[in-house]
């Protein structure tokens, strides 16, 4: 059962998962242990990480939900996943590289962070002493919720077309 297709994708979406809690709560138990006190550069990894790992995790549900319109769509359903199966899980863990590096990129870069443009443009000055994600920068922010966004959106759509053509296919195959 571990070669199959879906199961790997699966197993990857967990990894995900999990990576997303023990991170988050590494940084919870971090900040009550240290006084909330985390270096800057170390919180910015971290959250950085974590949330590049829940985009991560919705490019792999986008990735069940080409492997289940395959099945439902393909005569050759396991030849293709076979073949795509690893890259898939490649391609996750590249985007929750990249993403985190780029999180770290824009810290480096001295850009403003959530914190920042917030006082800047709002006028809003919120005191936030310990590692969160309002210390990470805006510009990593808003790639993360358009890449979450564009993600969830294409997993919905196609999920449904593949629900639609998974029922005209039925209906053929109950009519005779």
């Amino acid at each position: 059962i571990r070669e199959e297709p879906i199961v790997v994708l699966v197993i990857n979406m967990l990894a995900a998962a999990v990576l997303v809690s023990c991170i988050f709560t590494g940084i919870a138990v971090g900040d009550s242990l240290s006084d909330n006190n985390i270096p800057p550069l170390l919180c910015t990894f971290l959250i950085s990480l974590g949330t590049s790992a829940v985009g991560g995790f919705k490019l792999i549900a986008l990735f069940l939900a080409v492997e289940q319109f395959i099945a439902v769509t393909s005569m050759s359903h396991y030849a293709i996943m076979s073949r795509w199966v690893q890259r898939m899980v490649g391609l996750a863990w590249l985007f929750i590289t990249v993403h985190t590096s780029f999180g770290i990129s824009c810290h480096l870069l001295g850009l403003d962070t959530v914190v920042e443009f917030d006082r800047r443009m709002f006028g809003i000055d919120n005191h936030i002493c310990n590692c969160r994600y309002e210390t990470v920068t805006s510009l990593f922010h808003f790639t993360l919720e358009i890449f979450t966004f564009c993600f969830s959106f294409a997993t919905c759509v196609l999920l449904t077309y593949t629900a639609v053509q998974g029922i005209k296919q039925e209906r053929r195959i109950s009519r005779g």
